[in-house]
């Protein structure tokens, strides 16, 4: 784990989620990142 600059994100290995949660940390309107699982299949869902 390490420190990076932000304009750098896009050019290390993130999670496959990983714009997904930024968008929620950046975004005043959104509080809540969830996984729903059904079955298998697992889903984010941004509140």
């Amino acid at each position: 784990m390490e420190w990076v600059n932000y304009n750098q994100l896009s050019k290390i290995n993130t999670v496959d989620d990983f714009e997904d949660l930024l968008d929620v940390i950046n975004n005043p309107k959104l509080t809540e990142f969830q996984y729903l699982v059904n079955g298998d299949e697992w889903s984010v869902v941004k509140k």
